[in-house]
């Protein structure tokens, strides 16, 4: 049986509301124009599926989700925002702004054991020793509490930093991670009032959930972590910038 998009948001819209979500969730996906990337999002996820394999939890979650990301993007200035994924490798491009000098938003980035300010995915950070020489400025040991659907793991990450004045370069230790490769950069340019920041990601969790769903519902929780971290970055950015 083969369901069109708007049979299949309509049915998806009513089981979200049966399960009384909050009330901007709802509102935000009552409005489905304002957020066309979640829809197709949703309908690629169900196409090929009999309805009957659709199940509420998977609708209600990705609806949901929608609705939360809707909310996050007006808590920073994001100018750009790609997730693609090959191979079970994921890349993400973003540029964004934020309202404060290059100082605060640097000294932010690199306060390594205040990283879980920056994300609530984030349960601990802190800078470890090298077992050897190495160029980074720092070692730095996370652990992260990720989560897609019902499906929650709690992940260990270390990283070699490499810092400059403006372009900050974290790289995954593999021996030491519980994923298997990654690399992300933040480059800054400051700007007359703000500080643009492109940033740059490639990774290679190592795992692979729910083999039909898996790389889409993976991109939409990247897309989701990284809109709450720039939102955290903007908040914590402000109250230190006068």
């Amino acid at each position: 049986m083969k369901t069109s998009k708007n049979s299949l948001l309509s049915a998806a819209t009513s089981l979200v509301h049966k399960q009384a979500p909050s009330a901007s969730a709802i509102e935000s996906s009552r409005n489905v124009h304002s957020m066309p990337a979640c829809v197709e999002r949703i309908v690629a996820f169900s196409r090929g599926m009999p309805f009957k394999r659709v199940t509420r939890s998977i609708l209600s979650a990705l609806l949901l989700l929608c609705g939360a990301t809707a909310v996050e993007t007006r808590a920073a200035d994001l100018l750009m925002l790609q997730i693609s994924e090959s191979a079970q490798r994921y890349r993400i491009e973003a540029s964004f702004l934020v309202d404060a000098s290059l100082a605060v938003v640097h000294a932010l980035l690199t306060d390594y054991e205040q990283l879980p300010k920056l994300s609530p995915s984030i349960l601990e950070s802190e800078v470890i020793k090298a077992p050897v020489p190495t160029q980074a400025n720092a070692r730095v040991r996370t652990r992260i509490r990720a989560c897609v659907l019902i499906h929650c793991q709690t992940l260990q990450r270390v990283e070699d930093v490499q810092v400059g004045p403006r372009r900050l370069v974290a790289v995954i230790v593999p021996e030491q991670s519980d994923l298997a490769a990654g690399r992300t950069e933040w480059l800054l340019t400051p700007l007359q009032d703000s500080v643009r920041v492109d940033y740059r990601a490639q990774l290679e969790p190592g795992f692979q959930l729910f083999p039909l769903l898996g790389p889409a519902l993976m991109k939409a929780g990247l897309e989701r972590e990284l809109r709450t971290l720039l939102g955290q970055l903007q908040a914590r950015a402000a109250s230190m910038w006068p």
